[in-house]
């Protein structure tokens, strides 16, 4: 049970982020991404390729390659 609620948070945060780095709101995704974190869900390959990608947008390339 555990694991399958761990997943939905992960698909949910990986939802949001992904949706706001498409509206070129990249810092926030950044932003909701460390507060994933600090929250104890791990993020998957999913959550970030979307926020590599939303960074690259804006050309923060160093961002993107910290993660």
């Amino acid at each position: 049970m555990e694991t399958s609620t761990c997943s939905t948070r992960i698909i949910q945060y990986s939802c949001v982020i992904d949706n706001l780095c498409k509206r070129k709101r990249p810092v926030e995704a950044l932003k909701l991404f460390t507060e994933m974190k600090r929250k104890g869900v791990s993020p998957n390959v999913v959550t970030y390729t979307c926020l590599i990608h939303g960074l690259c947008s804006i050309h923060s390339w160093d961002e993107a390659l910290e993660l």
